[in-house]
């Protein structure tokens, strides 16, 4: 990461997963836990994704994420109600 001439740049790696969302994991934090389970091929938090589906399919609605980190579960949960 820099900053130079009023950017902000963040290196990372990419990583596309068998559901074909790729994923963007910043470099400097391929060591924690979320990204070595992307990096490895897996969504983080499976179960969390699994509950938000279901919770999306008793009340349908907008959702409302706070503190997304590299966005891992912005994709899956874009597809939800889709």
């Amino acid at each position: 990461m820099f900053f130079a001439d009023n950017q902000y740049r963040v290196n990372f790696i990419r990583r596309q997963l068998p559901d074909g969302c790729t994923y963007l994991i910043p470099k400097s934090s391929q060591h924690r836990a979320g990204c070595i389970t992307v990096l490895n091929g897996m969504l983080f938090e499976p179960r969390t994704h699994r509950l938000v589906e279901m919770m999306q399919s008793v009340k349908p609605g907008n959702i409302i994420h706070a503190g997304t980190f590299f966005a891992d579960m912005l994709p899956s949960f874009s597809r939800i109600g889709v």
